[in-house]
């Protein structure tokens, strides 16, 4: 049900300028300190690129953390396979994590329908095979 809602409402376009996107789906985790384990993984892993990370509160359900600055969608999913939540972002709570690459159009999509496992399903079935 999830992946046929998701391929009505979400578009595979590799044209498209993508974002790295971490979704911590613990609403109450500490966004700062987040972010600043990505900032951090950033300039340890990738001095000479000039990455920008952003992070919010997505309708007060889960934090959504945006890395952006890719040249194209292969630098994005190389950003997405060096990228390992485990190893870099200190989760004390546990708090439940995903992460994928996402076109700017589709992000605004993920914004409204609020169900970033939904996207999840799709990220799979389109940028993963």
């Amino acid at each position: 049900e999830d992946k046929k809602i998701a391929a009505e409402i979400y578009t595979f376009d590799k044209t498209l300028n993508h974002v790295f996107a971490l979704i911590i789906t613990d609403h109450a985790f500490n966004i700062n300190q987040a972010s600043f384990d990505v900032i951090s993984f950033n300039i340890d892993n990738f001095t000479n690129k000039n990455y920008k990370t952003v992070g919010e509160l997505v309708d007060n359900k889960f934090i959504l953390i945006i890395v952006s600055g890719f040249s194209d969608i292969s630098q994005a999913m190389d950003y997405y396979n060096a990228f390992k939540t485990e190893k870099v972002v200190r989760n004390q709570t546990g708090a439940k994590m995903m992460t994928f690459i996402i076109s700017s159009e589709n992000l605004k999509v993920l914004k409204s329908d609020t169900d970033p496992g939904r996207y999840l399903l799709f990220f799979k079935e389109k940028y993963l095979k």
